[in-house]
This record gives C-alpha cells, sequence and structure tokens, in this order.
C-alpha cells in the first residue's frame, strides 16, 4: 500500500451488456458512474470503494467487489389503440294509430373508441336499407365526436302494423372502419307504440246559392252568382270543392289549409263570371241552377251539400202608339164620366119623387 503506480479496474457486468461505463480517479478513493443511453431507462447507484487489495497473480490490485445494484426498466408497450362506437337510433313520433301514418328516423353515431372512423355502414331492414355507406374520409369521426344520419324516406305504417295493434320495433346496426381498416359495430333499437284511435269525425256543410238579381226579362241579361257554406259540424274544414254546371265550373279547388273553415264559420264566394241569360232560358221562362260544394277535413273525411236557385222570367209588354195611347184613355174617362153622370140623374130624380110623396100626406 501506498505504491504510486498504474491501477486498472475490472468492471463486470453480471447480467446483460452495458451501454456505457465512465469513472473517475480521486487518490485512492474509486468512483464508478454507470449510464445507459439504450432504449428503456436505468436506475443507476453510485459506489466509491476504498483500494485494500493486493497485487494478484496476474498483476492486478484485487479491490473490493464492486457490486452495482442496477435494476432495468424496460420501456412501456405503447398504447393498443381500440376503436369503438355506440349507436342511438331516434325516431320523431310517439305513437302511430293508422296505416298510412308517417314515421321519421334517424340516428346518432358516437366514437367511444381510440380511434378515427373514415367510413360508416348502416344497415335497417324495417327501412330497407342494406349495407349504406358514409364515406367521412374528408371529414373522419374523431375520438370523442358524434355523427346524426336522418333517413330521408319515412317509413309508412301499414295495414300489417295496424292489425298486430302492437309496437313497432325497429332494430339499425352501425359498422365503423377506421383508415388502417380496423372495425367496430354496434346496434339499438327503437319503439313506437300503437294507439287506437278516435273514429273520425265528418264535417257537416250547409250551402246556401245566391243571386245579386232577382228575375231576367231579355236573353243576355247577366245573373251573378254567389253562394255562402256554413260548417256546421264539428271538425274544420281544409279544402272545398266546386261543381257548377250551369256556370261550366268543374271540380273548382277552394284551398283553405291556411285559414281553415272552422266549426260554426261561413264562408262566401263569389263568381267572377257572370251567367248570360240564353234564348232557352226565355223559352224555359225560368233559369234553374245547381250548385254542389264537397267540404273535406284535415283526416281526409268529405260531406257533400246541394242547393239550387230558381230565378222566373218577367215579361214586360210593350207600350202601345202615342196617339192610341191618349184616344184609349179618353174614351175610358168619357165612360166613367158619362156614368157618374147618370148615377147623379137617378139620384136626383129620385130625391124629388120622395118630396112629392111627402106633400100629398
Amino acid at each position: 500500500p501506498g505504491d504510486e503506480g498504474t491501477y486498472y479496474y475490472l468492471i463486470k457486468e453480471v447480467v446483460g451488456t452495458l451501454g456505457n461505463v465512465t469513472y473517475d480517479l480521486t487518490g485512492y478513493l474509486v468512483r464508478i458512474v454507470i449510464f445507459d443511453d439504450l432504449a428503456g431507462a436505468m436506475q443507476v447507484e453510485e459506489q466509491r470503494y476504498m483500494v485494500v487489495g493486493s497485487e494478484t497473480e496476474e498483476g492486478w490490485l484485487e479491490a473490493e467487489t464492486a457490486v452495482f445494484n442496477n435494476r432495468y426498466i424496460p420501456p412501456p408497450p405503447p398504447p393498443v389503440l381500440v376503436p369503438d362506437l355506440e349507436v342511438e337510433k331516434l325516431v320523431a313520433e310517439t305513437v302511430f294509430s293508422k296505416a298510412g301514418d308517417e314515421l321519421h328516423y334517424s340516428v346518432r353515431i358516437k366514437n367511444t373508441g381510440d380511434l378515427a372512423f373514415v367510413k360508416l355502414t348502416i344497415n335497417d331492414a324495417r327501412l330497407g336499407i342494406a349495407n349504406l355507406e358514409l364515406d367521412l374520409s374528408a371529414d373522419p369521426l374523431l375520438p370523442g365526436e358524434t355523427y346524426i344520419h336522418v333517413f330521408t324516406a319515412p317509413y309508412i305504417v301499414t295495414e300489417a302494423d295496424v292489425d298486430a295493434a302492437a309496437a313497432i320495433i325497429n332494430t339499425l346496426t352501425v359498422k365503423g372502419e377506421t383508415a388502417g381498416g380496423k372495425q367496430a359495430e354496434d346496434d339499438d333499437d327503437a319503439l313506437v307504440p300503437f294507439e287506437q284511435a278516435a273514429p273520425a269525425i265528418p264535417p257537416i256543410l250547409k250551402l246556401e246559392k245566391l243571386a245579386k238579381e232577382t228575375k231576367f226579362t231579355k236573353v243576355g241579361n247577366l245573373i251573378h252568382y254567389y253562394f255562402t257554406v256554413t260548417n256546421e259540424g264539428e271538425v274544420a274544414v281544409v279544402k272545398l270543392t266546386v261543381n257548377d254546371p250551369k256556370l261550366g265550373i268543374n271540380n273548382l279547388i277552394i284551398d283553405l289549409t291556411g285559414d281553415p273553415l272552422l266549426p260554426g264559420e261561413s264562408y262566401s264566394y263569389e263568381f267572377s263570371q257572370a251567367y248570360q241569360v240564353t234564348k232557352a232560358d226565355l223559352d224555359a221562362g225560368k233559369i234553374t241552377n245547381v250548385l254542389t260544394v264537397t267540404g273535406e277535413s284535415p283526416d281526409g273525411l268529405k260531406d257533400e251539400a246541394k242547393d239550387d236557385l230558381i230565378l222566373p222570367y218577367e215579361q214586360i209588354l210593350p207600350l202601345p202608339p202615342t196617339g192610341e195611347y191618349i184616344n184609349h184613355w179618353i174614351g175610358i174617362a168619357a165612360l166613367l164620366l158619362g156614368g157618374a153622370v147618370a148615377i147623379i140623374l137617378i139620384i136626383r130624380r129620385r130625391h124629388l119623387k120622395i118630396q112629392e110623396e111627402d106633400n100629398q100626406h
């Protein structure tokens, strides 16, 4: 001990291969630091030892055995990315009651996985949809995002659905696919219960056919017709269909959907075209006009009302020539005057006769 010289230290790794080893000398103390720049991480410890050994047969100074309790920590494995989705089937209507009712469906798809979806494939047997592909490559459905698809064509309730008197259950399946070809699938169903509808009530109409004129006198007279219809039922009327053969009107539609004719209300309509009296009307001595109006409720039920209007012909006698007209009235006046004179004379004679009889008594 105390001799000067060059010393070498042999460091052996018990397990594995060290990446790099550095050390420094300070007097007779040896400071050895080991680090590892390979992948992963090594928990490094530092040891200091006093050289106390003697020269061996190989010419080495043997020091205390340096034991480094190093523990290798491998890098964590890469996370396993899994595609996943959650499907919710939606329907706008809450019940159905009759054949022809429409059910409007949509689907909400949420990406609950770790990868984006670039394609969705939808199957819905009730809606007649088989392998409907939605291309999302331009705007992928990222993790956490939601995509909503609305089906444009509604489901039309059938007679079989109504006869079953049970809920309509619609099951939908959605498959999502990532850019790498990984897939995830989910399904959901929507239930629409059946509700027995109350029997529909038809409308009830009261119709009155009217004209501004009360008679006609000659060919070419104009008759202006109109009508008033009153809703005497319990449901609104949304459409009127008018027929009037005399006026040449065939299935004239009056749309009242924007302002329905409610129970108790009346609606008046005047025909823009006047009726022109013909020779046949004159010969018949009257004009008979039959009007038919059909009212329709929102449920499509109808009621028909009829009314007719008769306008009489009034003949106007022609006036005689002027001189003949005067002579006619002069003759009548003379007769009346002569009769009056005769009556006066008779009364006067009778009065004189009564006076003579009184004088004789």
